[in-house]
């Protein structure tokens, strides 16, 4: 829907998500930034509330109806170049002099940006090594960073330790050198065991946080996933992928627009009143990547086991990854 003059997001309450609290919905609509952030904003006043045409206090605990508007008015991003060092403990793959590789958890937002200014894994990075990422950084809050996962995806994350490194990996992913292997449980039984799914994904227009398949390439871009079915039981379906390009949320819309969204996507997924399938976040889990190394020119791939909170709902299933 188009966002008013003065705001930077506006969404309509449909009937899924009535009687829902305010900060609760809002916190659906914006999933990459933490809700002690979005609570402030409500409470700061950055949120307009419309109901049968009249503006009504935006308050945290005010439960949203069908045909509310609300507007939002996002807060200007704090300059990313002070980063502040964190103790938190990462669960690393591999190191070496040139890269650096994590098996991030799900609900660590990768880089500090509105609403995430702490607890990220740049955070964690500037912690582990100061010298190395301060050097790196130039004011964008990305030091080392190459690509990135959803904050509710966890698994494989390949980070540079130099400048030099940095811009290698980066030509690499451009160029598609990297073969990336994502592990999903989604929603239904998927009949076909294995597809190529092949669209142009762009920008929703009616709602900016989320991504659309389209026929029209001025909008998109060239979106390619290839699936293979694992296992499947009791109306859920456990899926290996391989991604040819890297658009964001890929995997998500391109499940989605298949009728077979991932489990625990409240973004994209279907909702239900059985609440017994809809996990904290989305079970997908970037599982395996293949690189060229920067500096030796080898060939090396890396594996994330899952993490437990994945594992859990398989078995919720009945449905186990043996890989």
């Amino acid at each position: 829907m188009e966002v008013p003059e003065g705001f930077t997001h506006a969404w309509l309450v449909d009937e899924f998500a009535e009687c829902q609290r305010l900060d609760r919905y809002v916190s659906e609509q914006l999933p990459d930034h933490s809700r002690t952030f979005l609570q402030k904003s409500l409470k700061d006043g950055d949120f307009e509330l419309i109901r049968s045409g009249a503006k009504i206090n935006a308050r945290m605990s005010e439960n949203v109806i069908e045909g509310d508007l609300i507007h939002y008015k996002m807060p200007e991003v704090e300059d990313g170049s002070n980063l502040l060092p964190e103790d938190i403990e990462l669960d690393i793959i591999y190191e070496d002099d040139d890269i650096l590789v994590v098996n991030k958890p799900a609900g660590m937002v990768v880089h500090p940006g509105a609403g995430n200014y702490t607890g990220t894994l740049v955070n964690a990075l500037m912690g582990r090594d100061l010298k190395t990422f301060s050097s790196m950084d130039e004011g964008n809050g990305r030091p080392g960073i190459v690509h990135r996962l959803d904050k509710e995806t966890s698994g494989v994350i390949i980070v540079a330790k130099s400048a030099k490194n940095l811009d290698k990996l980066s030509r690499s992913f451009a160029r598609r050198d990297v073969e990336k292997y994502y592990v999903a449980l989604c929603r239904g039984t998927i009949r076909v065991g294995r597809d190529t799914i092949t669209t142009n994904i762009g920008r929703s227009r009616s709602n900016r946080q989320k991504m659309e398949n389209t026929n029209d390439p001025n909008r998109g871009k060239e979106a390619i996933s290839h699936y293979k079915v694992l296992a499947d039981n009791n109306g859920a379906t456990l899926v290996k992928l391989k991604i040819d390009t890297g658009r964001t949320h890929q995997i998500r819309v391109h499940m989605a627009g298949i009728n077979h969204p991932v489990v625990g996507d409240k973004l994209y997924g279907v909702r239900r009143l059985d609440e017994k399938e809809s996990p904290d976040r989305h079970i997908l889990h970037a599982w395996r990547t293949r690189i060229i190394h920067p500096g030796t020119q080898e060939i090396m791939t890396f594996t994330a086991p899952l993490h437990d909170d994945f594992k859990d709902v398989c078995n919720d299933f009945g449905i186990q990854f043996d890989g």
